[in-house]
């Protein structure tokens, strides 16, 4: 057992490397490199392709982010176009920081890692939020995580 690590750069590599089983999109900045993300079309609807086709997709922070279908950065009003996996969701800045810790229950056999009905703890912190495009008729996708804020300290 064991896996093969392949890296790829969402800013640098065109596609998507071949024969890839899973993907990992760590955090990261999208909102810093948006024009960058969004100018590479190729890797974006490899990802999104390979998300439709029921490939596990295991995104954080700016992972998620970059998996919506737009992000919004604090310094320009235009949506810059992301992955698309979460159509219909865009990510957005925020001024204020969210920061507590929080139980996180798998939902469904979507989240790919975790079987159904795992329960794990952990924080939450951060600048973003991701919402709803206001006139975009697509449902948002069903959530494979559900987060509960805890008190601090809680354990």
């Amino acid at each position: 057992a064991g896996a093969e690590v392949v890296p790829f750069s969402p800013l640098a590599d065109p596609r998507l490397p071949a024969g890839v089983d899973a993907l990992y999109l760590g955090g990261g900045y999208p909102e810093l490199h948006a024009d960058a993300l969004a100018a590479n079309a190729g890797l974006r609807e490899d990802i999104r392709s390979f998300a439709d086709a029921g490939g596990v997709v295991l995104a954080e922070c700016g992972g998620l982010m970059y998996l919506t279908g737009s992000v919004v950065p604090a310094a320009r009003a235009a949506p810059a176009a992301m992955c698309g996996v979460f159509a219909g969701q865009r990510a957005r800045m925020t001024p204020h920081c969210k920061l507590f810790y929080a139980e996180v229950e798998v939902c469904g056999p979507a989240a790919g890692v975790l079987p159904a009905g795992t329960v794990v703890r952990g924080h939450k912190f951060h600048f973003s939020a991701v919402e709803g495009v206001e006139g975009d008729e697509a449902p948002p996708p069903p959530p494979p995580l559900l987060v509960t804020p805890q008190h601090p300290g809680a354990v």
